[in-house]
This record gives C-alpha cells, sequence and structure tokens, in this order.
C-alpha cells in the first residue's frame, strides 16, 4: 500500500488508474473472475466534494462527506458528547459516554448512509447540532442502553475490507486514514492494493487546519 502511495503522490491520476498498478488490479480481479477492463479503470473519474463542518466546543471541525461514512459519523458523535465536558468526568464516566455516542452515531451510519449519487443521504439532519441534542437526551449517564431499544430492523452484513494507519508529525499534525477496498461493490478481492478511499480524516493542532482529502 505505501507503494501504491507513493505513487500517487509522485504520478497523481497515471499512477493509479493507469500504468502497473492498473494493470494488477485488473489482472488481479480478472482472475478472480471479475470484469473489470483497463479502458474502465482509466476513465474513472475522482468526484471531488464539499467538505462537511460541525462546530465542537469552540473548535471547527473539517471532516469528509459521503459517500464516506465517516465524518457524519464523527460529527454525530462529537456533538453527542459536546453536551459533556470530557475532561472533568472519572475514565470510567467518560468512556461511557463515548462508547453510547459511537452507538448512536453508527447505528445511523448502518441505515442512513450511502452514495450520494443513488441514495439521498439526510445529511443536514444526521450533522445537526439538534438531532444530536435528541440524541444526548437517551443517554442514560449511569447505563448502557439496551441494543434492542435503538431498532427493530436487521443490521445489514458488514465486511472487513478496511485498513487503517495513523501519523503524527514533527508540528503535531495529525492524519487518521482508513481505506476500504468495499466488498460490497466487488472490490473485497485483495487488501494490498486499496480500490477506493471510503474514509479519511484529519485533525490538526488548533494554529492549523488540513481539509480533508476528497473521497473517491
Amino acid at each position: 500500500m505505501a507503494h501504491t502511495l507513493e505513487l500517487l503522490a509522485t504520478q497523481g491520476f497515471d499512477g493509479f488508474y493507469r500504468g502497473p498498478v492498473a494493470k494488477k488490479l485488473v489482472a488481479g480481479v480478472r482472475a478472480e473472475g471479475g470484469r473489470w477492463t483497463a479502458e474502465e479503470l482509466a476513465a474513472y473519474r475522482v468526484h471531488e466534494r464539499e467538505p462537511l463542518r460541525f462546530g465542537y466546543r469552540g473548535w471547527e471541525v473539517v471532516t469528509a462527506p459521503p459517500p464516506s461514512s465517516g465524518g457524519v459519523a464523527l460529527a454525530q458523535m462529537m456533538q453527542i458528547l459536546a453536551g459533556w465536558d470530557l475532561a472533568k468526568l472519572d475514565p470510567a464516566q467518560r468512556t461511557h459516554l463515548t462508547i453510547e455516542a459511537m452507538r448512536r452515531a453508527f447505528r445511523d451510519r448502518t441505515f442512513y448512509l450511502g452514495d450520494p449519487d443513488f441514495v439521498h443521504v439526510p445529511v443536514d439532519v444526521l450533522t445537526s447540532p439538534y438531532y444530536a441534542a435528541g440524541l444526548r437526551a437517551t443517554v442514560n449517564p449511569e447505563k448502557a442502553t439496551p441494543s434492542d431499544s435503538f431498532s427493530g430492523l436487521p443490521t445489514p452484513l458488514e465486511d472487513e475490507e478496511t485498513t487503517h494507519f495513523s501519523i503524527v508529525d514533527a508540528d503535531g499534525n495529525r492524519a487518521a486514514v482508513t481505506q476500504t477496498v468495499n466488498l460490497l461493490f466487488g472490490s473485497g478481492w485483495s487488501r494490498r492494493a486499496p480500490a477506493c478511499c471510503s474514509t479519511t480524516r484529519w485533525t490538526t493542532s488548533p494554529c492549523s487546519r488540513a481539509s480533508p482529502t476528497p473521497s473517491a
């Protein structure tokens, strides 16, 4: 993966969608019975989308929009947690509230998130601080919420084609990058060369802010 990212950095589009990496991608998919062609891969175009922005206790957070699900989930979780001063809570209480916020965000991620080119994603509602306040009101500070109270619907199948790495530089900038080949898109055949970047989140020190990489 590191070599693939280096090619993207030095050669741009041609470093991934044409050349040796593209040939390996097409060959690997076809070897597993897929129908990719070099022409289709070379014709792929990245959709650059406006990043999501939301506030958290005086900070402006900039993150990835759909089709990435991470940005919406991050907005929900942080805005739910904004109702408490986490630094003043003991570790057990802080952990409990964080888990409860994550449970609610990932429940919504499962049922509402998708590619906005093909499905309606209610981003304005899901990232609204008022919606987050309503979810916060359902959190019992002392007890875990029973799972069967979240939804009566079955959870769709989740796959395991996600890899993640985190980097901190000398200036304190932090990058948390998640890449997913997405089995449901027909690309779960390999973890060595991710076919799409589902979620990229950048968090920086207060003196600087980096915009997220557009989702592919």
